[in-house]
């Protein structure tokens, strides 16, 4: 069964995973649902599904759905070295839009999630929404530090 068809309460599941990460002073500005896929040379072709949000200080944070568990992610676009927003291939044609970010900290952060514009189901009823929100800031962003 797919995990959207188990899941109860999804968006409080989300909201609650996501909370988790904000740091003090902090908000959520906006939170999707997608896939996140591996960087680099020898990445799975599998995707993971999960969540994906942005605070209000560009913080990306997020949360990897795995048959294991979960993992937490989160990539501080202030420090960015490569940021973009496209289209992946047959993306287009599903409305799907794809963020790569490769931000500097204590480690470098590598993060690729592809954002799904419409949901099947009505667990979301904001998504549409949220997806517009954040991949919006996500571009004030590349101008902002000229990537």
């Amino acid at each position: 069964t797919n995990f959207l068809d188990t899941a109860k309460n999804l968006k409080e599941e989300m909201q609650a995973l996501l909370s988790e990460q904000l740091l003090p002073g902090e908000t959520l500005a906006a939170a999707v649902y997608g896939t996140f896929s591996d960087t680099g040379f020898f990445a799975s072709r599998i995707p993971a599904y999960g969540f994906l949000g942005i605070t209000d200080s560009y913080r990306l944070i997020g949360c990897q759905l795995h048959l294991a568990g979960k993992t937490a992610v989160s990539a501080d676009l202030n420090f960015a070295k490569k940021l973009t927003v496209s289209a992946p291939f047959l993306g287009s044609l599903f409305k799907q839009k794809e963020i790569y970010a490769e931000c500097l900290g204590e480690r470098t952060v590598r993060l690729k999630f592809t954002v799904l514009r419409k949901m099947p189901n009505r667990q979301f009823p904001h998504h549409t929404e949220n997806a517009e929100t954040l991949l919006r800031m996500v571009e004030k962003k590349i101008q902002q530090l000229h990537l």
